[in-house]
């Protein structure tokens, strides 16, 4: 009785790997197989598939060959899957006299976002391109200057501790220059 020789497969094991290799090369060349994880689109008739967040497209896919999608360069980012052949330009938030400042940097697949320096605000509730001073109150601050608003100050009060004071110091006053009149005015009317 023959024993099996467990270091030799047998002949129909490489045949079928090759059948299998040989499928899987043909289906791929026909685009039968491929996987687009982030979407496709069309170019000259042939599926191909979307470059991710952080790449640009360098070359489209043909009916034998797949696109290739290369690194945004240094200061661009791509943040959506797309089939542009670059990547935008990050925003600057070094423009003079915008008083703004760097909040977010720029990566390969998100652009840099700014917010106002201190001190600063700005009024648009979206994208900010110039920032203003906060303006300064004499009187005190109600609601205190933020990012997106100026600061508000207290107003003046009618009838607060400015009118008091005026009162305070008029009544004695003119009390003073009264009483010698109204003295004479008594002594003058008595007998």
């Amino acid at each position: 009785m023959k024993t099996a020789d467990s270091s030799k497969f047998p002949s129909w094991f490489f045949i079928v790997v090759l059948v299998s290799l040989r499928s899987v090369d043909l289906s791929s060349a026909l685009g039968e197989t491929q996987q687009c994880v982030d979407g496709t689109y069309e170019h000259e008739g042939v599926t191909c598939c979307l470059c991710g967040a952080g790449t640009y497209l360098e070359s489209h896919c043909t009916t034998t060959q797949p696109g290739k999608c290369t690194s945004c360069r240094e200061r661009t980012y791509s943040s959506h899957p797309h089939n542009q052949e670059s990547c935008e330009p990050c925003t600057s938030c070094s423009h003079r006299n915008a008083n703004l400042e760097e909040n977010v940097s720029c990566t390969r697949a998100r652009d840099a976002m700014c917010q106002c320096k201190k001190d600063h605000f700005c009024s648009s509730k979206e994208t900010c391109i110039l920032c203003y001073p906060c303006k300064e109150c004499t009187e005190g601050v109600k609601v205190s200057c933020t990012a997106t608003n100026n600061t508000v100050c207290s107003e003046k009060t009618e009838g607060g501790t400015n009118t008091g004071l005026i009162v305070g110091l008029t009544v004695p006053i003119v009390l003073i220059l009264l009483g010698p009149l109204v003295f004479f005015w008594i002594r003058k009317t008595q007998p």
